[in-house]
């Protein structure tokens, strides 16, 4: 993708909300407190998750899971500075932010961060989200996401400016439409020499948004 700088919002809540449910939780009858931190940073916790209420509204057990996770568990500690956030349709239940950027300002969800090809794996995970489930992929999708498309014209520079920093409607439209310099031809150019072949270029998912 063009847009190298993405809120972290998305990925820490995936994250944080894994590890809430998968490693920090285990069932119990009993209320649920902030889990304290074990040997090696991680945490453990009694939140009432089971096969009854795993897919119940968010509890103060939840809450306080997940939470202990974000500040003790040492795959998340790991990787900070982060913003994380768990939500549901209406609005945020729970957040929080763990260190300070490279000026000493915490990280929030309004935070633009430089992740340059892992947003690869955020956009991936959209189209997943947007088909309903990786079985639901089509054979096209799977070319772009493979990056066998033949949309190869746009190159992977991580610092290039080809699409312009703009807010207005058709952003990728508008890139599209534009020139690669080198030989001429729009961003929205297929080589035919690149279908069915793995060649690595930002063309591939910039082409895949616009259809």
């Amino acid at each position: 993708m063009d847009r190298r700088s993405v809120a972290v919002r998305f990925v820490c809540s995936v994250f944080l909300l894994f590890f809430s449910i998968a490693g920090c939780c285990q069932a119990s009858s009993a209320p649920a407190v902030a889990p304290p931190a074990g040997a090696n940073g991680d945490t453990t916790s009694t939140a009432d998750l089971t096969p009854a209420t795993a897919n119940a509204e968010p509890t103060a057990s939840s809450v306080a899971a997940a939470t202990a996770t974000a500040q003790n568990n040492s795959l998340c500690t790991a990787i900070r500075p982060f913003y994380w956030e768990i939500g549901d349709q209406n609005s945020a239940l729970v957040s929080g932010s763990l260190g300070t950027d490279s000026s000493g300002n915490p990280v929030l969800a309004t935070t633009m961060l430089s992740i340059a090809s892992s947003s690869k794996m955020i956009y991936g995970t959209y189209v997943v989200q947007l088909r309903g489930s990786a079985a639901n992929l089509t054979s096209q999708d799977v070319n772009f996401l493979h990056f066998t498309s033949g949309y190869t014209n746009m190159g992977d520079s991580t610092t290039g400016g080809e699409c312009p920093r703009t807010d207005t409607p058709d952003t990728v439209n508008t890139c599209l439409a534009l020139q690669n310099p080198a030989n001429g031809l729009p961003y929205s150019y297929q080589d035919p020499r690149t279908i069915g072949k793995f060649d690595y270029d930002s063309g591939h998912l910039e082409n895949h948004a616009s259809q």
